[in-house]
C-alpha cells in the first residue's frame, strides 16, 4: 500500500480469488479484515502525500463523468496495445473526451467485457477472474477519479497484462485440445519463435527511441498531434542545444494548442532570453507564474529577467512573492539575495536581509555551489563584513577554478579585487 495507490484494489481481487475458485468465504474472514485494515494506511499516507494538484474530482474542469468517457477509448487503445504494442508513446495527453459520442465504438467494448466479467463472477467462471484482475487494477486510474497530468499511461498496463497474457495462452491451449486441432512436432515452437522474434524487433527499435531525450520527444510530438506537452518537452532540449530556431516554433504551437500550458510559457520566455530578448520574455513568464503560481523556477527566471532589463525593484518584488510560498527554495533565497547585495539602486539593497538569504541558501544547499557562494560573499560585502567577504569569495573561486567555469572564475577574481579595497560589487546600471 506504501509503494502504490492501485494496491486499493488488491483485497478485493483477494476476495474475488477465493469466491471463483474456493466458493466459500467464511473462513477467511479474520484475512479479509486485515487486508481492508491496509486501507487505513494508504489513507493516512494519501494524506501527506502530494496529490492535490494533479489527482482529484473537477481539476481543470475535468468532470468524473467526462473522465470516465475518456478512459473508455483509453482502456481500448490498453487492450489494442496488448497484442500489437505498436506505436508506443511516453506521453499520450490524451484529450479528454466531451459526449459520449467522442467514445461510442471503444465504450461499447470496454462496457461489454466488463458486463461479461461480472456475468461469470457471479456464475464463478474462472475465466472471469482475469477480467476482475484487468479492471479492477485499471480502475483507480481508468474510472471516475480524474489524474490531468496522465490521462493515459502505457506503464498502468503493465500489471493487468499479465492477466491477458495468461488468459490468452490458456484460451489458445484450450482451442487446439478442443477443436483436435493437428499440429506437426515443431510447430508450437515455430510461432512461438515468430513471436519471440516479432516482438523482439519491435523492443529494439522502442530502445533506439529511448536513446535520447530528443527522440523520445519527437516521437511523442509526431504520435499526437494535439499534444502540446511533447511539443514543449521536444523544445526545451532544443533551447539547451542552442537550437532556438527549431524551439520557437513548437513552443508557439503547444500555446495554441494548450493557452494555459504555463510550461510553454516559460519555456518560450527562456528561449527570449537566450536570444537576448529579455523584454519580450518578461510577459511569457509573468503568464506563466499567473497560471502556475506554485512552480518556483517560473518565479526565478521571472525574477531574474526583470534584473536583467533593470528593474531591480520589480524582481525583488517579485522574488518575495515567490519565497512566501516556497521560503525554502535555495535558488530562490540565491537569487533575491543577489539583488538585495549588488542592485546599483541604493533603495533597493539591504545588506543585512541579503547576508541571512544568501546563508540560508548555502545551508539548504548542503555543500554549496560556487554561484551560492560569490552570492554570499557579495551579501557580506555590501555589509561592510569584508573579511567574510574575501574568505568566502576565495573560497567559491577555488572551486570554480577546479569546476571549469571560466566565465564565473573571471567574475569572481574581479569582484575579489573589489572586496580586497573594500568596496562592494555592483550591477551595472541598466
Amino acid at each position: 500500500m506504501g509503494t502504490k495507490e492501485t494496491m486499493v484494489t488488491a483485497p478485493i481481487v483477494v476476495w474475488a480469488w477465493d469466491h471463483v475458485f474456493l466458493g466459500s468465504h467464511r473462513q477467511r474472514a479474520s484475512l479479509y479484515a486485515g487486508l481492508a485494515a491496509t486501507w487505513v494506511l494508504l489513507a493516512w499516507i494519501l494524506s501527506l502525500a502530494p496529490r492535490s494538484a494533479s489527482v482529484g474530482f473537477g481539476l481543470e474542469g475535468v468532470s468524473p463523468w467526462a473522465y470516465l468517457m475518456t478512459q473508455a477509448g483509453v482502456i481500448a487503445h490498453y487492450l489494442r496495445l496488448a497484442f500489437v504494442p505498436w506505436p508506443l508513446a511516453l506521453d499520450y495527453d490524451w484529450p479528454i473526451a466531451r459526449s459520449l459520442a467522442d467514445v461510442l465504438v471503444p465504450a461499447m467494448i470496454v462496457a461489454s467485457l466488463v458486463a461479461a466479467t461480472i456475468w461469470g463472477l457471479i456464475r464463478r467462471a474462472p475465466w472471469s477472474f482475469a477480467g476482475v484482475c484487468v479492471f479492477l487494477i485499471l480502475a483507480p486510474t481508468s474510472s471516475v477519479v480524474p489524474i490531468v497530468t496522465e490521462v493515459a499511461a502505457d506503464h498502468r498496463m503493465y500489471l493487468p497484462l499479465a492477466a491477458i497474457v495468461a488468459s490468452t495462452v490458456l484460451a489458445a491451449a484450450w482451442f487446439v485440445q478442443r477443436f483436435h486441432l493437428p499440429a506437426a512436432r515443431g510447430e508450437p515452437f515455430g510461432v512461438a519463435a515468430m513471436v519471440v522474434v516479432g516482438l523482439g524487433a519491435l523492443t529494439y527499435a522502442r530502445n533506439a527511441e529511448f536513446s535520447s531525450q530528443e527522440r523520445v520527444y519527437a516521437k511523442d510530438v509526431a504520435m499526437g498531434a494535439f499534444n502540446a506537452r511533447a511539443r514543449s518537452n521536444l523544445a526545451s532540449v532544443f533551447i539547451d542545444q542552442g537550437r532556438l530556431a527549431e524551439a520557437e516554433p513548437l513552443l508557439r504551437e503547444a500555446i495554441r494548442l494548450k493557452s494555459n500550458y504555463a510550461d510553454a510559457y516559460a519555456n518560450l520566455g527562456v528561449a527570449y532570453v537566450v536570444e537576448g530578448r529579455s523584454q519580450d520574455a518578461i510577459p511569457l513568464f509573468e503568464r506563466a507564474v499567473a497560471l502556475a503560481p506554485g512552480r518556483p523556477t517560473f518565479w526565478r527566471n521571472y525574477g531574474e529577467t526583470l534584473a536583467s532589463v533593470g528593474r531591480f525593484a520589480d524582481a525583488a518584488r517579485v522574488l518575495r512573492n515567490a519565497l512566501a510560498s516556497s521560503p525554502d527554495d535555495p535558488n530562490l533565497l540565491e537569487s533575491l539575495a543577489w539583488i538585495l547585495a549588488t542592485a546599483p539602486d541604493a533603495s533597493v539593497r539591504d545588506g543585512k536581509a541579503a547576508v541571512n538569504l544568501a546563508q540560508r541558501a548555502a545551508q539548504l544547499s548542503g555543500e554549496p555551489p560556487a554561484n551560492v557562494l560569490d552570492t554570499l560573499a557579495a551579501a557580506y560585502a555590501e555589509n561592510r563584513q569584508f573579511a567574510d567577504a574575501i574568505a568566502t569569495a576565495e573560497r567559491a573561486l577555488a572551486q570554480a577554478r577546479d569546476e571549469g567555469q571560466t566565465e564565473l572564475t573571471q567574475q569572481l577574481e574581479l569582484r575579489l579585487d573589489l572586496y580586497r579595497h573594500g568596496q562592494p560589487y555592483r550591477e551595472p546600471q541598466k
